[in-house]
């Protein structure tokens, strides 16, 4: 049987938005139960696509050796993980802006993952796209509230320790926190008073 594959060491590749793209893509490996390289290429032939991608080249993906200069390839391997772990890669969720809490972009899982390809082909450290960070498991979707908790719709978990599954380059963006101490935004008393300080 087949040994899984692991998640290249810093030594082998280093922090930057190479292993970025590597780690974003590694985290829908684990999401689907790091396949085997067979599979994936068998998902990948089961539907008709504008790319493709052989066995080897997933490898050499999976293990940070190269970066396709197609985005049809990236994408082939891309979608086809997501299938196999049963995640909607063009689901759309609103970001909303750390400045100004009315305005949002929308984004999904195949624009992040085209972002970090395009980041890491660049060689960018600090060119990294808007939809960097995004938790797509809490996120308020664009057509609607909440989100599901498992497959198409968003959901499911991840053993991520990339911070890609919960946030992604670097780090989490909450869609819209709620306030923890906003005494007007709650209905139940608490130690705030209403009244004028007057």
């Amino acid at each position: 049987m087949a040994r899984p594959m692991q998640m290249p060491p810093k030594a082998d590749l280093p922090e930057g938005p190479h292993r970025a793209f590597v780690e974003l893509l590694f985290d829908y490996y684990r999401r689907a139960r790091r396949p085997t390289l067979e599979k994936i290429c068998t998902q990948i032939q089961s539907k008709d696509r504008a790319g493709t991608a052989s066995r080897e080249t997933v490898r050499r993906m999976l293990r940070g050796q190269t970066i396709p200069p197609n985005w049809q390839t990236v994408e082939a391997v891309f979608a086809a993980l997501c299938e196999l772990a049963g995640v909607d890669p063009d689901r759309k969720v609103k970001v909303f802006n750390s400045f100004d809490e009315d305005e949002w972009t929308p984004a999904d899982r195949r624009s992040q993952m085209e972002a970090a390809w395009n980041a890491a082909l660049d060689g960018r450290i600090d060119d990294r796209p808007e939809f960097q960070g995004i938790d797509f498991e809490t996120a308020v979707p664009v057509n609607g509230f909440g989100s599901g908790t498992g497959g198409f719709g968003g959901g499911g978990s991840t053993n991520s320790s990339s911070g890609f599954g919960s946030g992604g380059f670097g780090g989490s963006t909450s869609a819209r926190a709620p306030f923890k101490n906003d005494p007007w935004g709650s209905t139940s008393k608490s130690q705030y008073s209403d009244d004028p300080p007057f």
